[in-house]
């Protein structure tokens, strides 16, 4: 600590005196009320979730050093509606006009000793205003919360002297082994004081020596003086920012006392003082006291396990869901009840007499067995939480989830967006046999094959809309979609017809493969083509198409019994390029017809080719000479023979 010279204080009672003289009238804008009864303080002072109780006044004047306030006008410089204010000087003066000259508003030659705050500034023993109170927290806060904006006439001329009038609110009690001084400029950690906040100049009557922070300017606000280093003058240049008798003030500074025990009891303390003098005061605008509600704080995650193939889930497989519990907070919690719709009414051991104190975990695990409908969804989807209790309250948590889906991840679900996701490997197939059979032992132009169709589900999902479609033309398909569950098979519902025709002799055979459609719970096409014998294969179905030998029958009775009444040229429709004529023994051409196919086109025994025969009346009994041409594979073929027509007499 260092002195000034007699001639420094000396100056300074010589501008007190000159006060008096140029004292300027201003207009108050704060209403306030002197002399509170130790009631209206507690009042005061009391803000939520907490009570207080002992008010005592150990140092000060309630008539001329602590008032109420409020002030109904929005000052962004003040920020308080209502309070308690506090000065080493006199509220009657500092809270009725402004800042226009250089000021001490009284001394009221209070000397006050007081262990603590001497231990922040040894002379900080003048004009003291010191209360006391007990404050017991709510069963729901473990914290306090003081407002204040810090005032002083010392500043600025003085900051870095000795002169360092000094705010402080001490707290001790249950988990804090001394008093504690929480007023502390909350980006330094010094005291709050003339010295630690300020303009960020040194005083006139300042010196380097001292103990000073010039780096807090952010928190602090020039109500008119010049802010320059030299010595201000007794009128004050303005602009007051504050409507207060003060030069400079703080901004409002928080102070809170952390980690407190719910529901217990501490003693404050709040004392304000002069240092080393008992001129130029200095004031503190509080506002009431806060305990915030303290959120029990507990995390708690979970993380699902898919213990099956990794390939290909199957019904039974086990997932392992492991579920953590943590005491974030600061306080015990109890009475926990595990809610997750996979593990209804399952009781976990030692859950229900848990008590989790700070820094506590609880960890436990539990199996689920997958069904199909799970492995058909591909993915489970839950979440769960955890209930607790703190004192008469109850909590509730979502789990925190490990096993989270990003929003472009096929298996996300909207419906769930934060749920716990564990994907079960999915292998969705399906098997398809076509077998044909035909009831004719040589297969002729229009014969008729029949297909019946095996379809299986080999997969581990169930699959719904199967069809079949095959793409043989002129096949005519039978059978409804139908739903397929896994390993089930199906012969019945699904069948075929198919009439041989002209184009299947030209390759001598029926070849095609159809193709088995379904879908899973997720809208996925599933496909596989056929095989003719095996669902694991996939080979074409093949019916073998013998080829059309032409065989004449020669010799017709046109007596319309129904046997033999037409000119048969056996397997001549498998070659529709083809030309008949019949000739009589004269030569004479009695019939001639293109693409003959024994039924459309046909020889009945009447003539065609002159009008030598009634065509009606038929040709006359006799042996006949025909001229068959066809193209095989072009092959220009053609067969000759006679034909004998036999009508009865």
């Amino acid at each position: 600590m260092f002195l000034f010279s007699k001639k420094s204080s000396y100056k300074k009672y010589l501008l007190l005196c000159v006060f008096f003289f140029f004292q300027l009238a201003t207009f108050a804008q704060i209403d306030y009320t002197t002399n509170p009864t130790l009631t209206n303080l507690i009042e005061a002072l009391e803000g939520e979730n907490l009570q207080i109780s002992n008010l005592v006044i150990l140092s000060g004047n309630p008539e001329s050093q602590i008032a109420l306030f409020e002030q109904d006008f929005i000052n962004p410089n003040f920020l308080m509606d209502s309070g308690v204010y506090f000065s080493t000087g006199d509220v009657n003066t500092e809270l009725s006009q402004v800042n226009a000259s250089s000021n001490s508003s009284s001394t009221n030659n209070i000397f006050y000793e007081d262990e603590d705050l001497q231990s922040i500034e040894e002379s900080a023993t003048f004009d003291v205003v010191l209360f006391q109170f007990d404050v017991s927290l709510g069963n729901l806060s473990n914290s306090l919360v003081f407002s204040y904006q810090f005032a002083s006439e010392e500043y600025p001329d003085f900051v870095g002297s000795i002169y360092n009038d000094v705010f402080a609110i001490f707290i001790e009690g249950p988990g804090i082994e001394a008093a504690q001084n929480i007023a502390k400029i909350p980006t330094s950690g010094n005291p709050t004081a003339v010295n630690f906040v300020n303009g960020g100049v040194l005083g006139f009557f300042g010196s380097s020596e001292a103990n000073v922070d010039l780096n807090q300017t952010e928190l602090y606000i020039n109500n008119g003086h010049l802010n320059t280093g030299e010595e201000n003058p007794l009128n004050q240049p303005g602009p007051f920012l504050v409507d207060v008798e003060f030069n400079g003030l703080t901004t409002l500074i928080e102070s809170t006392a952390i980690n407190l025990l719910p529901g217990e009891t501490y003693q404050v303390k709040i004392a304000l003082a002069d240092t080393a003098d008992s001129i130029y005061d200095s004031g503190v605008f509080f506002k009431p006291i806060r305990a915030p509600l303290v959120d029990p704080e507990l995390s708690f995650t979970k993380q699902g396990i898919y213990l099956g193939d990794e390939n290909e889930a199957q019904v039974g497989d086990e997932v392992r869901y492991v579920f953590e519990i943590f005491n974030n907070g600061f306080v015990n919690l109890n009475e926990f009840v595990f809610i997750d719709n996979f593990f209804e009414n399952y009781e976990i051991e030692g859950l229900a007499d848990l008590i989790l104190a700070p820094n506590e975990s609880f960890s436990f695990e539990l199996p689920y067995s997958i069904t199909q409908d799970d492995i058909n969804r591909g993915a489970l989807y839950n979440t769960a939480s955890i209930n607790y209790a703190y004192a008469e309250f109850d909590f509730s948590r979502l789990s925190d989830n490990s096993n989270v889906l990003d929003e472009n991840h096929p298996f996300y679900n909207s419906n769930c967006p934060d749920c716990n996701v564990v994907l079960l490997p999915q292998n969705p197939e399906l098997s398809l046999i076509k077998e044909a059979s035909f009831n004719e032992e040589n297969l002729n132009l229009g014969s008729l094959i029949q297909y019946n169709f095996n379809i299986k589900n080999t997969g581990n999902v169930d699959l719904f809309s199967v069809r079949i479609e095959d793409n043989l033309p002129g096949l005519r398909l039978f059978g409804e979609p139908i739903t397929l569950l896994v390993e089930e098979e199906n012969e019945t519902n699904f069948s075929a017809e198919y009439n041989v025709q002209l184009s299947d002799f030209t390759i001598g055979k029926v070849i095609n493969q159809a193709t088995a459609i379904g879908y899973t719970l997720l809208d996925e096409e599933i496909t596989d083509l056929s095989d003719n014998e095996f669902f694991i294969e996939n080979n074409p179905t093949e019916v073998p198409i013998p080829p059309c030998d032409v065989s004449i029958f020669n010799t017709i009775t046109p007596n319309n019994d129904g046997i033999n009444d037409v000119f048969v040229i056996e397997g001549i429709a498998c070659y529709p390029d083809n030309t008949v004529k019949i000739f009589n023994r004269w030569g004479v051409e009695v019939f001639s017809a293109k693409s003959y196919d024994n039924q459309d086109v046909v020889f009945t025994g009447n003539s065609s080719a002159r009008a030598t025969y009634k065509s009606d009346e038929g040709l006359p009994s006799g042996v006949y000479f025909y001229i068959i041409q066809y193209t095989n594979q072009e092959e220009k073929i053609t067969e000759k023979g006679t034909l004998f027509i036999k009508r009865e007499n």
